[in-house]
């Protein structure tokens, strides 16, 4: 999802609470979440309150199906390319529940869809001089996921609920070189390796309550970890003509995991009809690994880094001049342990409504991002990117600023919608394999690419 000249991982993407690194299946074909277990969707293009933070471009807040409340249901479908089931129904009087499986398979179409991705895969069939030849087993490919949801409602005024999700993806591309003994090579074999699995492990643990009719509260803790493992490697073994064995073992390894734990607690409350306030804090422990090896001995990359985010956040939802102005001003400010400095984010969303079928609007903000994905640009076997932990010595942490204006005319019918934006973005980074390191070592400076970028516009809905 581009979102306003951001690259994906600047939207922040939030299911039932807890954040989501990995949104897609198959390169983007498949949406990473199933529809059958999801019951809104709030997409914010940019400009989105102070409550929210972490990332510097877009906002997706899903939230998933409670389950059916007063009976049992089950329903599937087939298509060209996955099957899907979900169940849901009551238990007892106070708790329902929500679960849903979807698993791809392979058929032409996929094979088609995966060949374009993959910019053909068919090189490995080609045979070389003598009697070396190839034979690929032909590209294996496949992604499931599961969403679970417990909602139980213990009182009129609590709403406790449990969701899980998981996604993995799986991608094979094995070659296995024959050799024959001809052109002067002896008997032997060889296994080419194109393996990469990815994926993403998601729960929350949410706690709503309505105080009075003034005053709300909801609590959550959330867990989510990605990974993303790639084996792309030669090895085995050949005879030579004397009799000797020459054993190969060479190629790129690449693995990447992260683990997020937050804490989050919000508020509000209700002055009265025209302003209410709300204020909460969020915890979030992040831990990043990132390896990068070739020949499985020369480690050119090797990350492993943690920290924690504190944010506190405070905004006034205020209407004036009879509900026509609406002003929703905000601050957050976050505490990020690895650079040890705080982070200022003032937050303004107006409104006006000229007419019943007229609105003016306009929006500003400062904007931060903590956890990053690297684009590594590599000329020879494509873009692999990977997330990291900014820390301001060697990755620095993004920040943007946003200006929004725009109007909305609508009626029974139509909605015209038109906004002007400008951001601009500093703390890009991108990580280059033109020049190899020698003797594993990482020259940032030369490596680590650092630039500023900025992305304007008008849209037209």
């Amino acid at each position: 999802l581009y979102v306003r000249g951001g690259t994906p991982d600047q939207n922040l993407v939030l299911f039932d609470g807890f954040t989501v690194y990995n949104v897609d299946h198959l390169f983007g074909f498949f949406s990473a979440f199933n529809s059958n277990a999801i019951k809104d969707v709030q997409l914010y293009k940019g400009g989105f309150e102070s409550k929210y933070g972490g990332r510097t471009s877009a906002l997706v807040d899903i939230t998933g199906k409670e389950g059916n409340k007063k009976k049992f249901n089950i329903g599937a479908d087939l298509g060209f390319l996955s099957a899907n089931a979900f169940a849901e129904g009551p238990i007892g009087k106070k708790i329902s529940f929500l679960v849903a499986y979807r698993r791809s398979f392979q058929t032409s179409l996929y094979d088609k869809l995966f060949e374009k991705v993959s910019n053909g895969g068919d090189s490995a069939k080609s045979s070389g001089p003598g009697n070396f030849g190839t034979n690929n087993t032909g590209i294996k490919s496949w992604f499931d996921d599961i969403n679970a949801r417990l909602t139980y409602n213990p009182t009129k005024k609590d709403v406790i609920s449990v969701s899980f999700y998981k996604g993995k993806d799986n991608v094979n591309n094995e070659i296995k070189p024959m050799f024959g003994g001809g052109g002067g090579i002896g008997g032997g074999n060889l296994k080419s390796v194109d393996l990469t699995e990815w994926g993403n492990t998601g729960a929350s643990l949410k706690w709503s309550r309505k105080w009075n009719d003034k005053f709300y509260s909801n609590a959550l803790i959330g867990y989510s970890s990605y990974f993303s493992n790639r084996d792309r490697s030669t090895n085995g073994s050949f005879t030579r003509p004397d009799s000797t064995t020459q054993t190969i073992k060479n190629g790129t390894l690449e693995f990447n995991d992260l683990k997020d734990i937050s804490i989050k607690t919000n508020f509000e409350w209700n002055i009265n009809r025209n302003n209410a306030i709300e204020f909460g804090y969020m915890y979030t422990d992040n831990r990043i690994k990132y390896s990068y090896a070739q020949n499985d001995t020369i480690k050119i990359i090797d990350r492993d880094t943690k920290g924690t985010t504190q944010s506190v956040f405070l905004q006034d939802n205020l209407k004036l001049l009879k509900n026509k102005l609406n002003i929703i001003a905000g601050i957050r400010e976050s505490y990020f342990e690895q650079t040890g400095k705080l982070y200022f984010e003032p937050r303004l969303n107006v409104t006006y409504e000229l007419t019943d079928k007229l609105k003016l609007k306009g929006s500003a903000g400062a904007y931060n991002q903590f956890v990053k994905r690297v684009i590594r640009e590599d000329i020879l076997q494509g873009s692999r990117d990977f997330w990291v932990l900014a820390d301001d010595k060697k990755l620095p942490v993004i920040s943007s600023k946003q200006f929004i204006l725009g109007a909305a005319w609508e009626n029974k019918d139509y909605l015209i919608d038109v906004e002007a934006y400008y951001k601009n973005t500093a703390g890009l980074s991108e990580y280059t394999l033109r020049f190899t390191p020698t003797f594993g070592s990482v020259n940032y400076s030369e490596s680590f690419l650092q630039g500023t970028g900025y992305a304007k516009g008008i849209d037209f809905l």
